[in-house]
């Protein structure tokens, strides 16, 4: 039930960027859809690592699968870092701002969320648990 709720929830973050999504993909300014390239690289990564973990009949590394995590919520600072560094407001309108944070954290959610819901496929109980402490280890 835990793995169906994550699901609809990464599914429901992406639903609510879809405009997001399409009006970055057809920007003309080179920041924007500099940043939509990127992220849509990133995720298109995590979604084909999050697809090989779940479809494996192996067992899952409860490790790589906190890697994973780990590396969609890097990329989440990183990218405001980014947006805050490279003067990036004095070229973009407070509303495109608006846009791009709210893609970013959407779209990062999703893809933590994917990653929850691989974890409750592939993991048991225990393994569960140690997901969530070196995820939480991680984050401090």
């Amino acid at each position: 039930m835990s793995a169906v709720r994550s699901c609809i929830f990464s599914a429901k973050c992406l639903q609510d960027i879809r405009t997001d999504i399409i009006h970055l993909s057809k920007s003309a300014n080179e920041i924007k859809y500099g940043f939509y390239l990127q992220y849509r690289q990133f995720a298109e990564d995590i979604f084909h690592k999050v697809s090989e973990i779940i479809l494996s009949e192996n067992g899952c590394n409860t490790v790589e699968l906190v890697e994973v995590y780990q590396v969609t919520s890097r990329n989440n600072i990183a990218v405001l870092n980014k947006l805050y560094h490279r003067d990036a407001s004095s070229k973009l309108s407070e509303i495109e701002i608006s846009t791009v944070f709210n893609f970013n954290r959407e779209l990062s959610n999703a893809l933590e969320s994917l990653v929850q819901s691989a974890k409750f496929i592939k993991l048991d109980q225990k393994e569960q648990e140690t997901f969530d402490t070196l995820v939480e280890a991680k984050m401090s």
